[in-house]
């Protein structure tokens, strides 16, 4: 299997799990996106894509091709909860 599928394949776990962790997924070039919940990202069907929505609602297309890692979020940067 491609290393590739494999992320979109760990990223598609992440999104499925209960309860969700928040996690980021970091570029090659540097960049990184949060996913703080998991109605702000998909997979095509195929893997080879990954859409991350920001909380505006645009989106950004990551090619597959170009992830680097697929981290846990760390709790002192994630979004405070509702009490």
């Amino acid at each position: 299997m491609h290393r590739e599928r494999m992320l979109a394949g760990t990223i598609r776990k992440r999104l499925a799990a209960a309860p969700f962790k928040p996690f980021i997924i970091r570029m090659k070039d540097g960049r990184a996106f949060e996913v703080r919940h998991q109605d702000f990202a998909e997979v095509s069907p195929k893997g080879s894509m990954v859409i991350v929505f920001d909380e505006d609602d645009s989106a950004i297309e990551l090619s597959s091709l170009l992830i680097a890692s697929v981290e846990p979020l760390k709790p002192e940067t994630a979004a405070p909860t509702a009490s």
